[in-house]
């Protein structure tokens, strides 16, 4: 079984990923010891530098390359625009750096400070900065050959496979290379076109059920794991699998295995039947606890610190002749209880066609200049805040939806009401996953990745999100 948390862990960084978190991790180590070498005479004292405190800046580092998207699957691949966000990065860990040296060496004895060694710090920056960018290349070339991917044999029809490869093509940090396809529908006499034909698509092979003829076949393929995507039971090899099982092949059904590595649930071949024996859903008083903590702790820094910025924009609304600085819109709440969400007015009080809501447009005529840059900058979802203290809502959740459109799509969506089991969000794993959209299709796929929060709830998947919106708020790509 793979644990919710450690499934998450696969799906954000990725097998390929965690190399390059080790490796720039253990290069942020050694920096961070050698800036602190160079700014105390603890060589001199036959003393060694602080190794605690040079881990929590290396830690520090890290974080924040993860809250800008450096190691996002999607932004991994893309020197260009890998290259300009590691540019900020390196400026942002510079001064934070910067900030945390100067606050531990206020603790240091004097006769310890060494300033006359400053001189190193450049040397040993552009060193680090050197050696980044050389493991950022060197992570490319080793992802392009393929040998940190996970070899995956799958069993079940070709049309679906295609369509699974199709939603991954590209994908260079994603952890798994589909190898072979099992097709039951497959004729054996058109087998050797299909392993000859040079293709995109993985090979096709025929259907074997005996155990001597699924080793051969793992074998050949070197394969790591088997999934299965059979549409009816009846055709599974149960003796063939369960000895794949004890020689050690990971055996994974269809839908866990896209909910690894996709970080979403496969609406469309999704069985209820699997919803319930599989795991998740089991956030219990302590997951809901130590949520409850998190929000209100941050709901308070954020006021604390967002004060200033909330007292101008409401002026500058009011400036602009709106009615009121808030707006406040009847949305579905927590196992469908309705609520008034608070957000600054982003747009001009005018009927909508017809008596009924309609979708929000990326584009709408009726925003004001000042409406669509606090939507651009999202200061116009802050005022949410006041939502979360009162527990109608959470930092982490489901986007919550007006009832007129929670009632049309659960119409037209299988399980849509499901999202509704924990509270809305300010943020959540769709915004950070899929782009803006406003429509009932993608209200679907966007439901994708609401199952799979909902599923999968934990703190630790709590932290990866607000850590992302960090990057969702920075480098905007139509999320919202």
């Amino acid at each position: 079984m793979i644990y919710p948390r450690v499934r998450i862990f696969r799906h954000y960084i990725s097998r390929a990923s965690i190399f390059l978190v080790a490796a720039e991790g253990a290069i942020l180590l050694l920096l961070a010891h050698v800036l602190l070498a160079t700014q105390t005479n603890a060589q001199g004292q036959g003393i060694v530098p602080d190794s605690w405190f040079a881990s929590f800046i290396a830690f520090v580092c890290i974080v924040i390359f993860l809250s800008l998207g450096l190691y996002n699957r999607t932004v991994i691949p893309n020197i260009q625009v890998m290259m300009v966000r590691y540019v900020f990065g390196l400026f942002v860990v510079s001064i934070v750096t910067y900030g945390l040296l100067q606050a531990h060496l206020s603790s240091v004895p004097v006769e310890l400070y060494s300033p006359t060694k400053y001189y190193l710090l450049p040397t040993a920056i552009m060193l680090g900065m050197a050696a980044l960018f050389c493991t950022r290349l060197l992570f490319l070339y080793v992802a392009d050959l393929g040998v940190l991917r996970q070899r995956i044999v799958i069993i079940g029809p070709r049309e679906l496979v295609d369509s699974f490869q199709r939603a991954v093509v590209g994908d260079q940090a994603s952890g798994f290379e589909i190898v072979a396809v099992m097709d039951p529908a497959a004729v054996e006499d058109s087998v050797t076109a299909e392993l000859r034909r040079e293709t995109e698509r993985a090979p096709i092979i025929p259907f074997v059920t005996e155990r001597a003829d699924m080793s051969a076949v793992l074998d050949q393929f070197d394969a790591d794991e088997l999934v299965i995507a059979l549409p009816d039971s009846d055709l599974l090899p149960t003796d063939a699998l369960l000895d794949c099982k004890l020689r050690g092949i990971q055996v994974t059904e269809f839908l866990s295995f896209v909910e690894r590595e996709m970080g979403r649930v496969d609406l469309q071949h999704l069985d209820p039947k699997w919803l319930i024996f599989s795991d998740g859903f089991g956030a219990g008083v302590f997951v809901n606890a130590t949520q409850r903590c998190l929000d209100v702790a941050i709901s308070i820094i954020i006021l604390l610190f967002a004060w200033p910025i909330l007292l101008l924009v409401t002026i500058l609304i009011r400036l602009e002749g709106k009615r009121g600085a808030l707006n406040y819109q009847a949305h579905t709440g927590r196992n469908g209880e309705p609520f008034a969400l608070i957000k600054f007015r982003s747009a001009a009080a005018v009927p909508e066609a017809g008596g009924a809501p309609r979708w929000a447009r990326a584009d709408d005529d009726q925003i004001s200049g000042m409406g669509n840059f606090i939507q651009k900058t999202r200061i116009d979802e802050i005022p949410q805040i006041i939502n979360v203290l009162r527990g109608e809502m959470s930092i982490v959740g489901p986007r919550p939806e007006r009832p007129f459109f929670v009632a049309s799509l659960s119409h037209h969506i299988p399980h849509y009401n499901e999202r509704h089991r924990v509270r809305p969000g300010i943020t959540g794993w769709a915004q950070i996953n899929y782009p803006f959209g406003a429509s009932i299709e993608d209200a679907r796929e966007k439901l994708a990745y609401d199952l799979y929060y909902v599923k999968n709830r934990s703190l630790f998947l709590n932290i990866i999100i607000i850590l992302q919106t960090v990057r969702a708020v920075l480098w905007p790509t139509g999320g919202h």
